[in-house]
């Protein structure tokens, strides 16, 4: 990744602007996101790659605890874009919808 990676996740944060420190940012957000979670499964459903991106579809559950005791689960079918700039990842867009 770039050391300015820029984040976008639609519906939930539309937000793609790039940081100088956004790789940094992007660590500390996912440590902390990932930290409650017990059990991650993945599926890679499809996958396409041009001159300057890659376009990857997949399905993903996870269950976890949050910081209150409560427990969470969620299913989810995710294409994430990865935008690339001299061979890194510059801007990852997540677009993904809950799964019925």
């Amino acid at each position: 990744m770039t050391d300015d990676v820029g984040n976008q996740h639609l519906p939930n944060a539309p937000d793609d602007s790039r940081q100088p420190d956004g790789k940094a940012l992007m660590r500390k957000g996912m440590t902390h996101y990932l930290g409650g979670h017990t059990e991650y499964k993945s599926e890679l459903i499809s996958y396409e790659f041009g001159h300057n991106a890659v376009a990857i579809k997949h399905k993903y559950s996870a269950r976890g605890k949050r910081a209150d005791g409560s427990q969470f689960s969620y299913a989810k079918t995710a294409l994430d874009v990865l935008e690339l700039e001299h061979g890194k990842v510059s801007v990852i867009r997540r677009y993904s919808k809950v799964d019925e």
